[in-house]
């Protein structure tokens, strides 16, 4: 009975059991499944984590090797070279850039590319720590809003690389003088921007240069702005001898180009890549300025009297403007056939615009009076040249009326024949000489005297100006004359007799007396100026 039970129970229990299966893993699974995680993760380099590639195409691949050179952006790495060929006319080099992710956003289509290495140049040396790393491509982002794929390479590092805010221009050279790119742009000895890039211009037979002009500096150009090319030296000769003026060591031994405004007035910003003129040199620069002066004509008569463009235009002993061409002829024709007068173009200009419109209404109204002249004065004993000097006629004097008023659509202004100041000292000698005497006192007489004998003596020295001892005696017979006139009463005849001889004799030696200052106080002045007295140290309190 209880072997039957016990079966029964062991029959039940063999009812309720389950089956399962054993589980294994087997390795053929192994090779596949490693297989699949290297292609995903070949397909997320290559492709998901991949960024854009770029062509650029330069003249030679020196410097880059494939694989190897980086590109970067602000030292941060941001492509890498992946192949170098030839193009399909087998001319220059192109090489196959991969990009980093997200550097979409960088390639501009006015991006710029260029080699960093070692260089050499006259601004800098730069490059060095690329002797031990390498040479590598570096790229500065541009601001297009169009984007590309395709670039070409920089020969040279762009010189406005530190200075993005700016503004750039463009200017034309008539000069046989070239500057580089990297050469400095100043303002009164400040450097403010750079030469980007020199071309020739061949249909107008000139070089155009395209120059960079960094903020804030360009607040410094305008319409009345002047560009000229700054050789560092500049040596001119003036009334007060020989000018001598000297820029940095670096303008000096490269040049660039300098600009500045000779007029008082703000003019109209410039725009971006407009063009303008770059003048030879400062003296140019400052005529072109002068020419937006009143502008006149001078009929000279004789010949040109030694008067050359840039000359000083004076009045009253003032510079009042500039001979802005001499001659300044219609057609070269016309010298052959009318050689008696020869027209020079005069401007002036007191660099102050507000009082222009004054003066040009007070020196019309003079013109047509008859009574406004020009004539040819000594300007310095070292060149030897003249300047034109503006003065209002006397009822006894008569200036060389021109055949026409106006030439070339501008008023002529009489000429007075006194081409030299030997003439003027002659024809004074001559009046001085028939002065009625009578009525004065033997003051006068005495000072009379002493200067027409001061004047015969500079006469015939022929105006040498190593007889500065005549020059002296002159001036000091001009001085007593001048203060004897004073004894007497401003309303009488006498007074105003000697008055305007007096006057005259002023015009005349004005200049004169200016050199026998200068040569009794130092020797060399007529050949480097007179500086200012040599400062007296204080003593210590």
């Amino acid at each position: 009975m209880k072997e039957e039970k016990k079966q029964d129970s062991d029959e039940v229990d063999l009812s309720k059991a389950k089956e399962s299966k054993a589980h294994r893993f087997s390795l053929v699974w192994v090779i596949p499944i490693i297989a699949f995680i290297v292609f995903v993760i070949l397909l997320w380099n290559n492709s998901l984590n991949k960024g854009p590639q770029i062509t650029i195409k330069m003249p030679s691949a020196e410097s880059v090797e494939e694989g190897k050179t980086l590109v970067k952006l602000h030292s941060v790495t941001v492509g890498r070279v992946t192949e170098i060929k030839l193009d399909d006319d087998y001319d220059s080099a192109v090489l196959t850039v991969q990009m980093a992710k997200d550097t979409e956003d960088l390639l501009n289509e006015d991006s710029l590319f260029w080699v960093v290495k070692p260089r050499v140049e006259t601004t800098s040396i730069s490059g060095l720590d690329t002797l031990i790393s390498g040479s590598y491509i570096e790229m500065r982002r541009g601001k297009s809003d169009k984007m590309s794929a395709t670039f070409s390479m920089l020969l040279d590092p762009p010189t406005d690389i530190n200075n993005t805010k700016g503004i750039e221009l463009i200017l034309y050279s008539d000069g046989n003088k070239r500057l580089n790119p990297g050469d400095f742009v100043t303002y009164r000895g400040f450097n403010v921007g750079n030469v980007l890039s020199s071309s020739l211009d061949l249909d107008n037979k000139r070089i155009r240069y395209v120059i960079f002009i960094a903020d804030p500096y360009t607040k410094l150009v305008d319409s009345n702005t002047r560009f000229w090319i700054s050789s560092g030296i500049d040596v001119s000769i003036g009334t007060e001898g020989v000018n001598f003026n000297t820029e940095s060591i670096n303008n000096i031994l490269r040049g660039g180009i300098a600009f500045d405004s000779f007029s008082s007035k703000k003019g109209e910003m410039l725009a971006p890549l407009s063009e303008h003129n770059l003048f030879k040199n400062q003296n140019e620069a400052r005529i072109d300025s002068a020419s937006s002066g009143i502008l006149y004509a001078v009929m000279v008569e004789n010949g040109l009297h030694k008067i050359k463009q840039g000359a000083d235009v004076v009045f009253q002993g003032i510079k009042v403007g500039e001979v802005i061409t001499a001659p300044w002829l219609e057609n070269i024709d016309t010298i052959f056939t009318d050689y008696k007068q020869i027209p020079i173009l005069i401007a002036i200009n007191a660099y102050d615009s507000s009082n222009l419109n004054k003066i040009r209404e007070s020196l019309d109204n003079k013109l047509k009076q008859g009574k406004l002249c020009a004539s040819a004065v000594a300007s310095s004993f070292i060149s030897g040249n003249n300047q034109i000097e503006l003065r209002y006629l006397s009822d006894s004097e008569k200036a060389v009326f021109a055949d026409n008023k106006v030439y070339r659509n501008v008023n002529v202004i009489p000429y007075l024949k006194a081409g030299s100041l030997q003439n003027e000292i002659s024809s004074f000698i001559n009046r001085l000489e028939q002065f009625d005497v009578e009525g004065i006192s033997n003051n006068v007489k005495t000072a009379l005297a002493s200067v027409t004998d001061a004047m015969k003596a500079f006469e015939k020295s022929n105006l040498d100006v190593n007889k500065s001892e005549l020059i002296q005696r002159l001036t000091v017979a001009f001085t007593n004359f001048n203060e004897t006139v004073k004894s007497y009463g401003p309303d009488s005849d006498t007074y105003k007799k000697l008055n305007a001889t007096l006057k005259d004799l002023d015009r005349i030696v004005s200049e004169l007396s200016l050199t026998a200052t200068k040569i009794g106080n130092k020797p060399n002045s007529l050949i480097f100026g007179s500086d200012n007295k040599d400062p007296i140290p204080l003593k210590k309190q």
